[in-house]
């Protein structure tokens, strides 16, 4: 999808990207057996993916390098802002159809197909307010596979490289956040004789905690980004990430006061790691094949979020309940001794020149 917004630019896969979703979301409820719930939901996964490499490679084409990593601050905040707004409406949306008259099963297919249209409604803004083409757009005569292989011919070069490995780690901590967390809370608050209900509402208030930690921290992170090497804003992100989930393991009580500081320092942590990591992309990556860059970085957070699932989850079932949360802390860990080094040996050239 990088690759070919590279070509044909990145609205008309965007647009692609909602109608795919949209389609997902409208064709769920109407599955018969699971194979065809596969099939919807892999077209809904189809969707998603575009979505998520079209999102960072606009927000990345459209400022000026200064005002980068505010840029995509910004992007992140109202992302955030939807995230809460849509799941608050999706959970009462099937009740508001409900006191219409409709059965449970309707409401529920209304509240998919009602998101249908949400979706449709962003297509349309998309490919109506966006840009045409992308920047230095590839010419037509350069055949497809060479700009497929601008991610992995640029990925020979170390900044490119470890924005590769920041990707893997800054995906995996969303990934053990989302996963985890609010369950370890669960499962630890059944063990101190609370009931599920006050459990599992105590884990989504910390979760709360987090999110509202990052959105506050999200401006001044952004700002802080612009104004230094962008090496340094990703090894100050991975300290602040990996001291974030390391410091649960010295949480004695996980409700009591400590929790407060370590679920602030690790919203500033996920945030800031994100927001480094796709601000130096941007900056690394060639202004013609970006989409190829910014695809293949999007892929390798994929693999993050897959090997936090899998190693992540044998560690919380078989080891410990942190153990997902120690891993990650380290990895941070090693993603901030790679960039140290990355800044030693291959520091910005462009650094001293640009504005404050």
């Amino acid at each position: 999808i990088g690759a070919l917004s590279d070509r044909i630019g990145r609205r008309p896969l965007y647009m692609a990207a909602f109608l795919l979703i949209g389609a997902g979301h409208f064709l769920y409820p109407l599955a018969d057996n699971e194979n065809e719930l596969l099939l919807y939901r892999m077209i809904f996964a189809v969707g998603t993916a575009s979505a998520s490499a079209m999102l960072a490679a606009v927000a990345n084409d459209y400022p000026v390098e200064a005002s980068r990593a505010k840029m995509i601050a910004a992007t992140m905040v109202f992302n955030a802002i939807g995230m809460v707004l849509l799941t608050i409406w999706f959970k009462s949306s099937p009740e508001w159809y409900q006191s219409m008259g409709y059965d449970v099963e309707t409401s529920i297919k209304y509240t998919r197909w009602t998101v249908t249209g949400c979706c449709m409604v962003v297509a349309l803004v998309a490919i109506t307010g966006l840009k045409k083409g992308a920047p230095a757009q590839v010419e037509k005569r350069e055949g497809f596979m060479s700009t497929l292989t601008v991610g992995f011919k640029e990925g020979r070069k170390p900044r490119i490289a470890l924005c590769y490995a920041a990707a893997v780690v800054s995906r995996g901590d969303l990934a053990v956040l989302s996963t985890f967390f609010t369950t370890w809370l669960f499962l630890e608050g059944r063990d101190m004789g609370m009931t599920a209900t006050d459990a599992m509402a105590k884990g989504l208030f910390f979760y709360v905690v987090v999110q509202a930690a990052a959105l506050v921290a999200a401006p001044i992170i952004g700002i802080m980004l612009d104004r230094i090497d962008r090496v340094i804003g990703l090894i100050v992100a991975m300290i602040l990430a990996g001291a974030g989930y390391l410091s649960l393991a010295l949480v004695g009580n996980p409700f009591g006061t400590e929790m407060y500081f370590a679920a602030v320092l690790i919203g500033f942590g996920e945030i800031a790691a994100n927001l480094s990591s796709l601000s130096l992309v941007g900056k690394e990556a060639p202004v013609k094949g970006r989409g190829s860059v910014i695809g293949l970085f999007s892929l390798f957070g994929a693999v993050g979020i897959l090997l936090v699932a899998k190693m992540g989850g044998a560690l919380f079932d078989d080891v410990a309940r942190i153990g997902p949360f120690i891993l990650v802390g380290f990895a941070n860990i090693v993603v901030m001794v790679l960039a140290i080094i990355v800044l030693k040996l291959y520091p910005d050239p462009d650094h001293a020149k640009a504005p404050a």
